[in-house]
């Protein structure tokens, strides 16, 4: 009774019980950096998921290789971007259709530096400037002081007030990073006393 046996014997009762499956139906992955991503496939008229390290193996994936029990998806340890290969593959009959890729992609994490000050000069203005590297695209920039967030939306802030100050970026991928900890001082007022004198004498 189960729909992989009824569409078997429907598939024999219409005379299709020995024609190729179609390919798989894929859904690539992508993840922020190393590790974990999720490959996923799905076949339809009751086919079997089947996945491959490469295109010409001979040896398909299991439980082991981290196939997931229903074989609709594939979880893999990923350091960088990965291309596996599945078919759909017709139960009880030696019929596999041709091998589709799917890709992962492992974005690199942005890396976000902060700088400026750490003297404020009788309250006036200090411009803290956030550098990013390892990324490409549109920035987002959210700004925090004392870990509340604050005004600021570029990779520059003018600032007048002293606490720990903070940058917290994402880039097109949504893959975020936290910047180093600014902490900005404001000194006391010094104040020169001269002593001396009144008179100076020549000679």
């Amino acid at each position: 009774n189960s729909p992989a046996v009824k569409a078997a014997l429907q598939d024999f009762a219409g005379g299709q019980f020995n024609v190729v499956p179609l390919p798989p139906t894929v859904v690539d992955g992508s993840r922020c950096g190393p590790g974990l991503l999720t490959l996923s496939a799905s076949c339809n008229n009751g086919s079997g998921v089947r996945w491959y390290s490469s295109l010409t193996s001979t040896t398909p994936l299991t439980a082991a290789d981290g196939v997931s029990p229903d074989g609709n998806s594939l979880t893999v340890n990923a350091p960088q971007d990965v291309t596996y290969y599945v078919s759909c593959v017709r139960n009880g009959v030696p019929c596999e259709s041709t091998r589709v890729p799917v890709t992962g992609t492992v974005y690199s994490l942005p890396v976000v530096v902060l700088a400026g000050g750490p003297m404020l000069c009788h309250d006036q203005p200090v411009t803290l400037t956030a550098t990013v590297t390892n990324s490409s695209g549109n920035i987002t920039y959210s700004w925090f002081k004392d870990g509340a967030p604050i005004a600021g939306s570029t990779n520059q802030i003018s600032v007048n007030e002293s606490g720990n100050y903070q940058v917290k970026v994402k880039d097109d991928h949504q893959c975020p990073a936290d910047s180093n900890t600014l902490t900005l001082v404001n000194p006391s007022q010094i104040n020169v006393t001269i002593e001396g004198g009144p008179f100076a004498c020549s000679g």
